[in-house]
Formats: structure tokens, sequence, C-alpha cells
């Protein structure tokens, strides 16, 4: 995706290009109108888009819950470009990135302070448009500001990282001298990043075929995952 803004439509219109899944097993890029911003929406101009097994899974149609012909991609960062009625927490210009999982607020888990476990969820990406596009639409209370210094690239890393700090936390890593990744992928090599335990990141990764045990090693020899 061309991360030049210089070459999008400026009101993310009709050249905006988005990767969008066709309701069966194949997904292809399409130009989309992506609209101003609603009540309480921002307007952001997707910089650096991640792809997900998730993804995998609804462009192979294996994945229920997505909508057909949804834009697919729920681990994004951006820059405001417009903000809807009601927005005073964002301006255009800020750097943010998205919190894909949208709960209804208004069920008993969401009342109880557990909007993980929403009985009507949305989900960028899944149940509404998401960010493998050149402009996205979504809630205010979806984006979280990122420094300036931080790199587009890392700052779509959060949603993935955010995952293994969950699994750290819920397998009582914490409390490991170590621990096994079973698999390679980015996900489970962010495991040892997420705690500030120098002893934690001594790890190791697992995995059942050549090419992931090769994956494995070289992320092993990952500046930001060798033991320190």
């Amino acid at each position: 995706m061309d991360r030049d803004p210089t070459s999008r439509a400026e009101d993310g219109g009709g050249a905006n290009r988005s990767v969008v899944w066709d309701g069966n097993e194949g997904v292809g890029v399409e130009s989309r109108e992506v609209p101003p911003p609603g009540p309480g929406e921002l307007k952001i101009l997707v910089e650096a888009s991640g792809l997900c097994g998730t993804d995998l899974h609804i462009a192979s149609g294996e994945y229920p819950l997505a909508r057909p012909r949804v834009t697919l991609g729920h681990e994004f960062s951006g820059a405001v470009v417009g903000v809807g009625e009601g927005v005073d927490a964002f301006a255009e210009g800020d750097r943010i990135v998205v919190d894909p999982n949208v709960p209804c607020r208004v069920c008993r888990y969401c009342h109880d302070s557990r909007p993980h476990l929403c009985e009507n969820p949305q989900a960028i990406g899944v149940t509404r448009d998401g960010g493998l596009s050149e402009f996205a639409l979504l809630p205010m209370s979806q984006a979280y500001r990122v420094p300036e210094a931080l790199p587009s690239e890392a700052a779509a890393l959060t949603e993935p990282l955010a995952c293994a700090l969950h699994a750290v936390d819920l397998g009582g890593c914490a409390r490991a001298s170590g621990h096994l990744s079973w698999g390679p992928g980015p996900s489970a090599s962010c495991a040892p990043c997420s705690s500030l335990r120098p002893e934690l990141r001594r790890s190791s990764s697992a995995s059942p075929t050549r090419t992931g045990a090769s994956a494995s090693a070289k992320w092993a020899r990952s500046p930001s995952i060798r033991s320190r």
C-alpha cells in the first residue's frame, strides 16, 4: 500500500484503494469511497497496516463472524485527517493506533466493565471496514495517540503485542525464568518483549515445520528478542 499521502485521494473518495473480502474465498483491491466522519468518528490516513492470521481465515471463508464485502485489516496506525461532530479528544494531524474490538457498551458485560465478553461486539476489519485501505473510519473511542518518534510500522504492532502481554499475564510467565512459545510468528515472538524482566527474555520457540524453525532462528537472532 502506497504510504505517500501526495499520491492518494485527498478526501478518501473513489480513488481510495481497499483490500476487500469477496464473501467467499478471495480478496481483491477495489476503489471504495470512504465518507466524511460521522458523529463521534475519526477519519484516518492509514500509514501502516499489518496482516493477521484472522485475515487469512476471513479471506479463506473460514471466519463466520466476518461481514461479506468488508475491507480487511485490524492492526493499523495512521494520522487523523478528519473529525466528526462531538469529537474533542483528537484533532487533525494526531497520530494514532487502533483498538479494533468495538464493544456495544450497553450489554450486561459492558456494564460490568468486562467489554471483552460483550454480547454484541463489532470488530474493525471483520464486521466493519478496516485498515487495509488508504483511509479508514473508526469510533474515536477506538483510537489511542502514539508518540511522534514511534515509527508507524511499530505502532501497528500494538494490537498483537497487547495479545502477547495478555498471554504472559494469564500464563504467569512473570514468575518464570523463561518460556517456550509454540510457533515462530510475530505474536509469539512479542511474548518475551512484553515483560520488563530481562530473565523472561530467555525464550525458546518451537515449530512443527522446517520453515517455521528457520523463522524461529531468525527471530531469535533479532536484537529485540535476544536476552539482555
